[in-house]
């Protein structure tokens, strides 16, 4: 049974998330994966073993390690093992977590609004919001990790990359959440989902990109 744990969730997310679905045998792995987000400057993730854990770097390669690759080939994280299943990518996890443990909960009525609303966000976090963000964090370690006769360089192009094309990009994102989020107190409707457990990354991780002014007070509202 395999996972990644997420360290510094947002509160809202402590009080109404995940914790409601915890299979016989894994509570402690299913708490720790949707609900905990840790930033390091290395961006490090944690592999977690029901009676262990073991630290995956993400940077230097650790996801590569023959051990991470037995459970995903792909070396991508997150994966999860459960019921004799293992699954990867984080929408394909929380659809099969609420399919078979949650009870009804965490997710709208099939055929409503907000079950469509539910199955957009799901997607659109990782399909659309996660992709800027992304080349965000790696053109931001270009200079760091290149050679130091042409860091210089490297730097430069890095910043007018981001500068011309991720952040704007980056901010139009933003904009279109705090429009949203004037339409309901969440992003599916008016209950809390396992929508905003996927989009409570992307916000958390815009924000120590491209901090959120006081013209967004319903995404500082949300993250509260």
């Amino acid at each position: 049974r395999i996972g990644v744990r997420r360290h510094g969730a947002n509160r809202a997310l402590q009080k109404r998330g995940f914790l409601e679905i915890q299979p016989p045998g894994v509570a402690a792995l299913i708490v720790q994966y949707p609900l905990r987000f840790e930033r390091h400057e290395a961006d490090r993730a944690r592999l977690d073993r029901v009676d262990g854990e073991k630290a995956v770097d993400l940077v230097n390669g650790h996801q590569h390690a023959p051990e991470f690759l037995a459970v995903n080939p792909s070396g991508a994280v997150p994966a999860l093992e459960i019921d004799g299943v293992i699954l990867v990518q984080s929408g394909a996890i929380i659809e099969y977590l609420l399919e078979v443990h949650g009870n009804g909960r965490l997710k709208p009525a099939a055929g409503t609004d907000a079950a469509r609303r539910f199955t957009y966000w799901l997607h659109y976090t990782e399909g659309s919001a996660m992709t800027p963000l992304l080349l965000k964090l790696v053109f931001s370690q270009l200079p760091k990790r290149s050679p130091l006769l042409i860091r210089g360089v490297v730097k430069a192009v890095a910043d007018r990359v981001q500068q011309s094309f991720i952040d704007p990009q980056i901010v139009s994102h933003i904009n279109y959440w705090e429009a949203e989020l004037g339409r309901s107190e969440w992003f599916a409707g008016d209950e809390f989902s396992a929508a905003d457990i996927m989009m409570s990354f992307p916000l958390e991780a815009a924000g120590s990109r491209v901090p959120f002014g006081p013209d967004k007070p319903r995404i500082a509202a949300y993250l509260k």
